[in-house]
């Protein structure tokens, strides 16, 4: 017998480690790279509000880059100054707003994942 020949193992199938549900009471609020911050907010309208860049990071898009192509031309400008020092009063509502629509969206994705079974056709 040749003792250099390694001896030969039984063959088992690799099986799938069993996935585990995440513990869902802890999933109330949505990760904190979807909440918008409201200090940071200000400090994006402070240094980029001329520039439509508060708008972009509240979701407003639209209106961001209107503020942006309206800033870039000079006849525009002042409108833009104008447009931007408003932006400050209602900037506190759009990024609850936005925060608020966020927590919506993980709510109904959490429902889903707790109760598969009804959207089942």
């Amino acid at each position: 017998m040749n003792h250099n020949v390694p001896a030969l193992t039984p063959y088992y199938p690799y099986q799938q480690p069993v996935p585990q549900r995440p513990d869902l009471n802890a999933l109330e609020e949505p990760p904190g790279h979807l909440i918008k911050n409201r200090v940071l907010a200000y400090i994006i309208w402070y240094f980029l509000g001329l520039f439509g860049g508060h708008r972009f990071y509240t979701g407003r898009r639209k209106s961001g880059w209107a503020q942006l192509a309206l800033s870039l031309t000079i006849a525009g400008l002042p409108l833009t100054l104008v447009w931007w020092a408003v932006d400050a009063f209602y900037l506190h509502k759009w990024v609850h707003s936005y925060n608020n629509d966020m927590q919506q969206q993980f709510k109904s994705r959490l429902f889903y994942y707790e109760h598969p079974s009804v959207f089942v056709h």
